[in-house]
């Protein structure tokens, strides 16, 4: 065999080892973008489904304050009425105390008209505590008995 045939049979294989070697990466850069673009595409539902998710919460987050806000205001109206029942008994036991009563002079009368007086007084002294819930003030009237003084 002459050298120039063997020159010649070397470049086509090297020729060929070249070809499949450019085909080979080309295959495989093929494969690459598509993987990348796949991982693109997860990442962009990932985002949009985290921005879903948080704008749920957030309206959650809304709605749930809105019902606290609502609560306490419901809270806060039923300690006024508490507050006006209240200052109604007192007017009631007043006009009782203020009227005449036979009664009045008995042991069990005079009894009678102390505790009542005595009822009056802690009626007088109604308050309100103020607690903090959360970041709302929650008021809640009580009667101030005279052990507390």
């Amino acid at each position: 065999m002459s050298p120039q045939k063997r020159t010649a049979r070397a470049l086509e294989a090297m020729e060929e080892a070249v070809r499949v070697a450019s085909n080979t990466t080309a295959a495989l850069w093929e494969e690459q973008e598509t993987k990348l673009e796949q991982l693109l595409s997860c990442c962009q539902d990932s985002h949009r489904s985290l921005r879903v998710f948080r704008d749920d919460a957030d309206l959650s987050l809304k709605k749930t304050e809105g019902m606290l806000v609502n609560i306490v205001l419901k809270d806060e109206q039923r300690s006024e009425v508490q507050l006006s029942h209240f200052k109604q008994q007192k007017k009631f036991l007043e006009k009782i105390l203020e009227s005449p009563c036979p009664c009045d002079n008995t042991v069990v009368g005079v009894k009678f008209l102390k505790f009542f007086k005595e009822k009056i007084e802690n009626i007088d002294k109604v308050n309100y505590i103020e607690c903090r819930k959360s970041t709302m003030k929650v008021t809640t009237p009580f009667v101030v008995h005279p052990e507390q003084k």
